[in-house]
């Protein structure tokens, strides 16, 4: 039998150098009570690059020619969490109810709806908005421009997006109707129909590059769920300046149901409907 590979100690340094490397290149913090978890993911990435130290590993993400795609790998085992369609479900239903039908009429007359998915993982919450936006628009849709983009730093799981193909637990909570009028089961998986995957568009975007982010210009609405806990204060305080300044007049931003975004902050104002109805551009 072969021998089995012993997992190396991460020890304090070579975890403070991989949380440099990570802060550096994607602004995300590495917590410490997570560094259990993270060692046992990166334990079998040794195997696979043959490497015996997480000091040698940090080595190969920083130098060499293969750096940028380990750093990728990287970021998939910090956040090994695929999210998946209508999560956050109640939140969901207030930008159905209340703040689409009053983006619809404000823009009655242009036509042109923008959303920006952020931190969109495997899309998809992307895809969930649009599949949203194209049942409240119904037989006008061929009527409007909607413009959806879904970045994402993690370039391997915008792959995925781009795919458009799920596997059943990322499509449980779609309601059934939903589910036979957009999806297609294949025998890989279930495939998004492309009356959604033209609203939809994907690219690579570091959130805490704000320069970058001007090239897109303004969105009506902008979700970022669940990933400003992951940054640290400063890092934290320019992404939501970042998304101050992209959201249009009085556009809407969304992060996660259980996140607040402290009074001191970029101009916010919290939607007065309820908890999680997301915070108006002040």
């Amino acid at each position: 039998m072969p021998e089995t590979r012993a997992t190396p100690p991460l020890t304090d340094d070579t975890f403070d150098a991989l949380a440099a490397i990570v802060h550096e290149r994607a602004g995300i913090r590495l917590d410490p009570e997570h560094r259990a978890s993270l060692q046992a993911r990166l334990a079998a990435r040794l195997g696979v690059l043959d490497l015996d130290t997480f000091g040698q590993y940090v080595r190969f993400l920083s130098t060499g020619p293969y750096q940028h795609d380990e750093f990728q790998e990287l970021l998939t085992l910090i956040d090994p969490h695929e999210s998946a369609f209508f999560e956050h479900q109640a939140q969901l239903d207030i930008f159905e109810r209340i703040v689409l039908p009053e983006l619809l009429e404000a823009r009655k007359d242009s036509r042109h709806v923008r959303i920006w998915s952020a931190a969109c993982g495997s899309g998809a919450e992307s895809y969930t908005l649009a599949i949203i936006v194209s049942e409240a628009l119904g037989v006008r849709a061929g009527d409007w421009h909607v413009e959806i983009l879904g970045t994402d730093v993690a370039e391997r799981r915008l792959a995925h997006a781009n795919g458009a193909l799920y596997d059943k637990a990322a499509i449980h909570a779609i309601p059934d109707h939903l589910k036979s009028r957009y999806f297609k089961r294949t025998g890989k998986g279930w495939a998004l129909s492309d009356e959604i995957l033209q609203l939809v568009s994907f690219e690579p975007h570091n959130l805490t590059d704000r320069i970058g982010a001007k090239r897109y210009g303004t969105w009506d609405a902008i979700f970022c769920r669940n990933t400003l806990p992951r940054l640290d204060e400063q890092a934290r305080d320019r992404v939501l300046e970042c998304f101050h300044d992209q959201l249009a007049d009085h556009g809407t931003l969304f992060v996660g149901p259980n996140e607040i975004i402290q009074p001191g902050q970029p101009s916010f104002i919290a939607r007065a409907e309820r908890d999680g109805a997301g915070y108006r551009k002040g």
